[in-house]
């Protein structure tokens, strides 16, 4: 045996070490040491499955996080399917709310179709509909606040896209035309036309802009302007298409001019669809023949259109509806010209029952 420095070394006669004793100063101070003692106590915590109000405290913020983040997933799940609902209305140009959403509505329960949609699709995972039953008395997300914000993001998500198209192009066209909506409100559309780096042809749609209270020039130019502002038109806007009156066409103070005066490269194009429509209504005008007969044609969808009873007739015989008659569009004569030539001998038809039966003609 040979002591050195606490080491207890044992040697058999073949040489080879067949023990060794570790028992030093250092291992003494280790046994005393606080992370041998809390490892220790651990251990036998462990071996006899008890716990301590510390490991409680932990376990239990533990599941409160997995909680938390359970309900944060079932709450963005619930927005997801708001915010499908507001898209797909919105493509389908369908009315969001109805007359009376209540659930005991004279209507027998319909909501109108943004309730009745959501409704249907919360229906589909029951996980959702019983998380979304839990948090409605907090958030039903069916508020016509939040259906606008909602739709003014999507919005800008759009208007993000067209900057980012236009930024990675050269030069676009504007197209504007003046519109009226469901209240006569005089509305500004505005319509950006460029090619893709993809070689592809889009057109994009801006929005419309109320221009009821003013329609001068100088009102649309500052309206046009403004929307143009973020696509840097002053050096990318090559062309500018709009229809043919005074306030847009006009050389000296219209439009077009003061466009060009801010974009020299914008040329202006007069609409050809306007144009054609002008020519062909000019054109049907100076023979006399031509007008009585197109005034008459014309006279035809509206004789329809003020009585619901020959309306009713005309369904009857032909089962389809002469095309509503407009002033200023020559495609909708196109369209009652078709209606008549493909259907002369019914509409015969439908005129000899009016004249026959007086009651069906009022």
């Amino acid at each position: 045996m040979i002591h050195t420095s606490g080491y207890v070394v044992a040697f058999m006669n073949s040489g080879c070490i067949v023990g060794l004793v570790f028992y030093s100063v250092n291992v003494k101070k280790h046994e005393a040491s606080k992370d041998h003692i809390n490892n220790f106590i651990g251990l036998v915590r462990l071996e006899k499955n008890k716990g301590t109000i510390i490991d409680a405290l932990n376990e239990g913020s533990r599941l409160s996080k997995i909680l938390y983040n359970d309900n944060v997933r079932k709450n963005r799940l619930v927005l997801l399917q708001i915010i499908e609902v507001v898209i797909l209305l919105g493509k389908q140009e369908l009315a969001f709310r109805g007359h009376d959403e209540s659930t005991l509505s004279i209507n027998q329960g319909n909501q109108g179709n943004f309730r009745e949609m959501f409704n249907l699709l919360i229906k589909q995972n029951a996980e959702l509909l019983s998380h979304y039953e839990k948090i409605s008395n907090v958030f039903t997300g069916q508020s016509k606040t939040i259906q606008n914000e909602i739709i003014h993001c999507v919005y800008e998500y759009i208007i993000d896209v067209i900057k980012s198209e236009i930024n990675d192009i050269h030069f676009f066209a504007v197209i504007s035309d003046d519109t009226t909506d469901i209240v006569e409100k005089s509305q500004c559309a505005i319509t950006l036309r460029y090619v893709k780096k993809t070689s592809e042809l889009k057109e994009s749609f801006l929005g419309f802009h109320d221009v009821s209270s003013s329609k001068t020039s100088e009102s649309v130019f500052n309206l046009i302007t403004s929307v143009l502002d973020p696509y840097n038109f002053r050096t990318k806007l090559i062309a500018q298409c709009y229809d043919g009156v005074s306030v847009m066409a006009v050389h000296v103070s219209g439009l077009q001019k003061r466009i060009r005066d801010e974009a020299p490269n914008a040329l202006f194009t007069h609409c050809c669809a306007h144009r054609l429509n002008l020519v062909l209504q000019q054109g049907s005008y100076c023979v006399p023949q031509s007008r009585i007969f197109f005034a008459t044609l014309l006279g035809i969808s509206v004789f329809f259109k003020k009585s619901p009873k020959r309306t009713f007739v005309l369904d009857t015989v032909i089962g389809k509806r002469i095309p509503i008659a407009n002033e200023t569009r020559w495609c909708t004569r196109s369209k009652i010209l078709n209606f008549v030539v493909s259907n002369l001998d019914k509409l015969l038809e439908v005129m000899e029952c009016i004249r026959d039966k007086p009651e069906s003609g009022m």
